[in-house]
This record gives C-alpha cells, structure tokens and sequence, in this order.
C-alpha cells in the first residue's frame, strides 16, 4: 500500500506529499509502516480522541478495544497536529476485476521512534479488501537466502525487488536520535528507497521478514560513511514487529 500527507482545502484533498508504503496488519484496519516516514518526513500526527491520555512522545494512546475496521471513537477527531494535515492510504483492491487502486484516510494510533514502527488505523475501509500479510520470523534467516522487498510507491502499482539476505544483526540507527534498533537490521541488497520505506522485505515463500526502511534513515558518523552505506538496503525485522506492534495498538507506546 502507499501513503501520503494531504490536506483538505475547501472540501477537496490537496498538496498531496508521498510518504512510502506500508503494510496491512490484519482485518480491522491497522497498517504497519516507518515511524520516519510519517513523523520525520512531514506526516502528520493525530490527534488523541476525548477523554484519552496522551503517551509521553506525544502520541494518542489507543482504545481499550481496537477499533474495527471502518469504526470511530466517540468524540475522536481525525484532525492533526500539523495544521489540519492527514494521512491517506491507497489500497489495491483485488475483490474486483481488474484490480482498482482505492484511497482511504487513516489515523496514527501509535508509534515507537526507538524501533522507528508506527501504527495507522484505516477508516471507513471495507474489511474484505484488506489482505494481512503472512507473518514469517527473522530468527532463522541465513546470508544468502532470498529476500524480495515490495512497495506500492507513489500510488503505483506494486514495486518488486529482488536479492538477497546480505547480512544480519547490522547497527539500525533508529529515529531516536543517539539510539539504534535493538537485536539490529536485516541487511539485504535488494533495492529500497524511501518509496518502499515501510513496505514488506519478504522470503521466498512470500511471508514477511522484515519492514523496509529508507537508507537516509540508517546512517551514522560523517556524511562520507553515509555517501558510501547509500547503496545497502536494510530492514526492521519481522521479530521486532510481532513483539512491538501489538503494543503500539493497545497502549500507543512500547511497553517493555
């Protein structure tokens, strides 16, 4: 899936900023994608709904229930902290033929710039056209062992790259400054950008083992070594994501 910053000027949506990509967690509506592309790349931040508490680093906490796919919560206002801004999705609906790229607006519901995971809840979206992807696991991954990184860039239809798992456990600057990524990144020298910045790092089975991140956002020490590490490709990997993830859906936050 894409995303993208927008605004909503006198009833249309405009100034229409592409952010990356994402990933469809399950069948109530909550995506998956890089917390550098929603927040350090411009995105805007939702608002927390009435009467919620909002987590330290400023994001809404979330529901006691998750919400389902399509639902509100009382008094929640889908306006951001930007200035208005929002977040939109595009999906691929496959439930028709030929397949027809649809958007829908979607809120952050949580966030953890130390894993650099944000969570966005999909509204008003029919749950028949969302496809959770397969969750695979980064435990057993080996160099040289398959890997292919999707996308759907731009509101383009999806993106493939192929290559290989080049290396494992490498230091993942977070997008907490002076932090990296505990247990460190899937290195892979399939090609991402920030196109496919949140977007699947798949095995050959098509299951996920990692979420894509942008190269600008791993780099470290003086603007040479970044020049030089600009070609290498990494992800957060999948074992981050099921511990992380859930949390980020009922409490916002990490929690532990």
């Amino acid at each position: 899936m894409s995303l993208a910053n927008f605004e909503v000027l006198g009833g249309a949506v405009a100034n229409v900023e592409p952010l990356g990509s994402g990933l469809v967690w399950d069948q109530r509506g909550y995506v998956v994608t890089a917390y550098a592309s929603i927040v350090t790349r411009g995105g805007a931040m939702a608002s927390a709904s009435a009467g919620a508490s909002s987590s330290a680093s400023g994001v809404p906490a979330a529901p006691e229930q998750p919400l389902a796919a399509g639902g509100t919560a009382a008094g929640s206002s889908a306006a951001a902290s930007s200035g208005g801004r929002r977040i939109r999705v595009a999906l691929l609906d496959a439930s028709v033929s030929p397949p027809l790229l649809k958007e829908y607006p979607a809120e952050l519901v949580g966030a953890s710039p130390l894993h650099n995971l944000a969570v966005l809840l999909l509204t008003d979206v029919p749950p028949e056209i969302l496809a959770p992807i397969a969750l695979g696991t980064s435990a057993d991954l080996r160099v040289g062992q398959a890997a292919f990184a999707l996308g759907l860039p731009f509101g383009q239809s999806h993106s493939l790259s192929y290559g290989v798992i080049s290396g494992l456990r490498r230091p993942l600057a977070s997008a907490q400054a002076g932090l990296f990524v505990p247990g460190g990144a899937v290195q892979t020298d399939a090609s991402i950008d920030a196109s496919n910045t949140g977007g699947a790092l798949m095995d050959s089975a098509g299951r996920l083992v990692g979420m894509c991140v942008a190269p600008a956002t791993l780099q470290r020490g003086t603007a040479a070594t970044a020049q030089r590490a600009a070609s290498l490709s990494f992800a957060v990997p999948v074992d981050v994501l099921t511990r992380i993830v859930p949390q980020l859906i009922a409490y916002g936050e990490p929690r532990g």
